[in-house]
């Protein structure tokens, strides 16, 4: 199968960004999954560079903390990775209705606080 980029999945530890890094291996990228549980990430690691012969990278961070998209910025640049395509699913929840929660805690949210600028290479 021809190599066909690198896929960066956010939130891939289970879910819709698990299905979403088996799509990106099944059509032969290279992906880079990334949550903040690093057993569950490295069994889909597992099972997905079994399945599919592909590279899978394992990147554990949480996309709460301010500071996480410098860190894999470099990371990413250490490992010699260029991201074709970035799937940012890292979610979060806050039990009860939106509303009933102040702004500061939804301003904490990973899909709004995570810009990881570096990831097109």
């Amino acid at each position: 199968m021809t190599r066909q980029g690198v896929a960066l999945v956010t939130g891939a530890s289970s879910g819709i960004g698990e299905a979403f890094a088996e799509v990106f291996a099944a059509e032969g990228f290279d992906v880079v999954i990334m949550a903040r549980r690093e057993a569950r990430l490295r069994a889909v690691q597992s099972r997905l560079s079994e399945k599919y012969g592909v590279r899978v990278d394992v990147m554990v961070e949480d996309l709460e903390d301010p500071t996480a998209p410098a860190r894999i910025c470099a990371d990413l640049e250490a490992r010699g990775l260029k991201i074709d395509v970035l799937v940012n699913n890292a979610g979060y929840g806050v039990p009860g209705s939106y509303v009933a929660s102040g702004w500061d805690v939804h301003e904490r949210s990973p899909l709004r606080n995570s810009r990881i600028d570096c990831w097109r290479g």
